[in-house]
C-alpha cells in the first residue's frame, strides 16, 4: 500500500505533517455514519465508498467481492467523482445562468475536494476540470491533454518527487491515453 493514489497533496507543512484542511476523517465520518444508520451493509459500504473512497469500515467479504470481481474500482476515489459532481452541480444550477453554473460548479468541485483529502488523483481531476470550466466560462474549448500536462506541471512543484514515481507516470501516461 502507500501508493500515488493514498498519498496526499501537501500544500503547506513540513514533510510529515499533513494540513488540517485536508484531513478528511472527521468531517467524512459525519456523513459516512449518517449513511450507515440508513442503510443496511453492503449498500452503506458501496454507498460510501463512491461518495468518499471510504474503505475502513466495508464488510470484509463484500470488499473481497469486489477485489475478486475486479469491480474495486468503483468504491475508489478518484477524478470520476469530481466528474460527477461537477457535471450534477452544473446541470442543477444551469437555471442560474450559464456563467454562474460555471462558479457554482467550480466552488462544488474544490469543497468536494477539500472533503474528502487531497490525493493525487482527486488533485488531478480537479486541476483538470477546473481548467475545462474556466475555459468554459470564457467561451474556450478544452483541450484535456493540455490540461492534463498543466495539472501534472502544478501538481510536480508542489511535490517534485512524484516525477520519479512510477505511479504518477503510469497514471498521467494511461490519462493521456485515455484522452
Amino acid at each position: 500500500r502507500g501508493g500515488l493514489a493514498e498519498t496526499p497533496l501537501r500544500l503547506s507543512g513540513s514533510a510529515g505533517a499533513r494540513p488540517p484542511l485536508m484531513k478528511p476523517t472527521t468531517k467524512i465520518l459525519i456523513f459516512t455514519e449518517k449513511i450507515n444508520q440508513l442503510l443496511p451493509e453492503p449498500q452503506a459500504g458501496l454507498l460510501n465508498g463512491i461518495l468518499f473512497g471510504e474503505k475502513a469500515r466495508m464488510d470484509g467479504k463484500f470488499f473481497d467481492s469486489l477485489r475478486r470481481t475486479g469491480t474495486l474500482h468503483v468504491i475508489a476515489l478518484s477524478g470520476m467523482n469530481i466528474t460527477i459532481l461537477v457535471n450534477l452541480l452544473g446541470q442543477m444550477t444551469l437555471f442560474l445562468g450559464r456563467r454562474k453554473s460555471i462558479v457554482l460548479s467550480l466552488i462544488g468541485g474544490i469543497g468536494f475536494i477539500w472533503f474528502v483529502g487531497a490525493s493525487a488523483s482527486v488533485v488531478r481531476a480537479g486541476i483538470m476540470g477546473g481548467i475545462t470550466l474556466i475555459g468554459l466560462y470564457f467561451g474556450r474549448q478544452s483541450w484535456a491533454v493540455l490540461s492534463l500536462l498543466i495539472a501534472a506541471g502544478v501538481m510536480l512543484l508542489f511535490k517534485p518527487v512524484w516525477l520519479f514515481d512510477l505511479g504518477f507516470q503510469v497514471r498521467n501516461l494511461l490519462q493521456m491515453v485515455a484522452d
